[in-house]
């Protein structure tokens, strides 16, 4: 019975899903009581490092062991809206209220800055990189993708989704990875779109709270159960979430581990392999 990507499957230990198993053991990274997690935000690279925001609006990165690797703080721009750490060497973080993002290198250093005012797109709230280097935003007014560069040119324009939909799209995450541009909208939908802004499907859930892109599998975290859905077969499969992972948090996948981010801390849960 697969379930994990990268053809991992579930031995009894991980069917009750890592708790008191004989041999397992649980890394806790405890933050402080003054530095609380914005774990809805929380993001992995493929190199398996961490990137958080806390309730001061800093953005830490920590290695695949905990390990506090940098951080970059901004006071000046409002709260994090969003972290694209699609590429493990350029990290790109969202200022919704100001409409601003910043560009960091693997160091956490900044290299740049844009803003979507400047650029003529208006208040646009949902941004993110695309591997060619240029940035994706999502335009609310004429609701449809576009790419630009970091002057601003609309390199690509894509499909209106007004002559789809009935309602307006609310998108609260944007991001590319593979041959797909996801958008998602909370407690309803991912919206799927090839790599010109045409949209390809859908997948429906009221349930629906976050979501992660590992190789081919759209990995979709839901009140309860995490779902495993294949892009290529379109095939899926659902599971429950363990108890200890029900509290309201952000469940991410990374190799041999599940990265569990709440509010309080980090959670590293070992998977055991058949």
């Amino acid at each position: 019975m697969e379930l994990l990507p990268g053809n991992y499957k579930y031995s009894i230990c991980l069917l009750i899903l890592l708790t008191n198993c004989v041999g397992l053991q649980r890394t806790t990274i405890e933050a402080n009581y003054q530095d609380r997690i914005n774990f809805s935000l929380a993001a992995l690279d493929g190199l398996g490092n961490l990137y958080y925001s806390n309730e001061t609006n800093e953005v830490y990165k920590l290695d695949p062991e905990g390990r506090r690797l940098g951080y970059y703080s901004n006071n000046q721009l409002g709260a994090v809206g969003a972290i694209d750490a699609t590429s493990p060497l350029k990290l790109l973080i969202y200022y919704p209220d100001f409409y601003t993002g910043v560009i960091l290198d693997r160091w956490m250093h900044e290299t740049s800055r844009f803003n979507t005012i400047d650029f003529g797109l208006g208040e646009v709230e949902t941004v993110a990189l695309s591997r060619d280097g240029l940035i994706w935003v999502f335009d609310d007014i004429e609701q449809r993708l576009k790419k630009v560069d970091q002057l601003g040119n609309v390199m690509l324009r894509g499909e209106d989704l007004r002559l789809l939909f009935s309602e307006r799209m609310k998108p609260t995450r944007l991001s590319e990875s593979g041959s797909h541009i996801f958008l998602l909208i909370p407690n309803e939908s991912i919206l799927l779109f090839d790599l010109f802004g045409s949209f390809v499907r859908s997948y429906r859930d009221p349930a629906i709270i976050n979501y992660q892109v590992v190789s081919r599998d759209l990995i979709i975290q839901k009140e309860s159960s995490i779902t495993i859905y294949n892009l290529e077969t379109q095939l899926q499969q659902e599971r429950d979430l363990p108890e200890d992972l029900k509290l309201p948090s952000r469940l991410l996948y990374h190799g041999d581990v599940w990265v569990s981010v709440h509010e309080g801390g980090v959670q590293r849960l070992p998977i055991v392999r058949d």
